[in-house]
């Protein structure tokens, strides 16, 4: 299948499930982090899902500022309601980003879960797979330590960017 009609199949999917998808519900986050070695992260997030009989579908995305990177992440996917206690998702996003200076990295990134609601409370599980040369906004890729070292006066080697899954 090309990527062309790739695109259209997971459009025409998203069209779908947003058709019979009802009321909108959105969010939006901050976060800060600090680590060591004088790593500082600022983050912005927004999310929207529909909600539906079936097929609930949602999108996000994230910016992440640090001392080295700037990033943007974004992507999308549908619950499928099981039941009335059971659903799964399944969803696949894209993540970009820059060095200061001038690399450019990405990643692809798919996701699964699984919840069950227990009266007042939901246990659920989920997998997460980002294949590409930049890592999610949970932890500094190997790169961006390397920029962090060349920051505090230590040259970097000026090899590709680490590709990994």
């Amino acid at each position: 299948m090309t990527s062309t009609a790739a695109r259209s199949v997971v459009a025409g999917l998203l069209l779908s499930a947003a058709a019979e998808a009802g009321a909108v519900e959105t969010g939006i986050g901050a976060s800060a982090m600090a680590g060591s070695g004088g790593y500082r992260r600022l983050g912005l997030s927004a999310d929207a899902a529909w909600t539906g009989k079936r097929v609930e579908p949602y999108a996000w995305g994230e910016g992440g500022l640090s001392r080295d990177l700037r990033a943007f992440a974004f992507g999308g996917g549908a619950w499928n309601n099981w039941s009335e206690r059971e659903r799964g998702k399944a969803g696949l996003g894209l993540a970009a980003g820059r060095y200061d200076g001038g690399r450019s990295v990405a990643a692809l990134l798919a996701e699964l879960g699984a919840e069950n609601d227990f009266d007042a409370a939901t246990l659920g599980a989920g997998w997460g797979l980002t294949y590409g040369s930049l890592a999610g906004s949970r932890g500094a890729p190997s790169l961006e330590q390397t920029a962090s070292a060349r920051s505090r006066g230590r040259r970097a080697a000026a090899s590709a960017a680490e590709v990994y899954s």
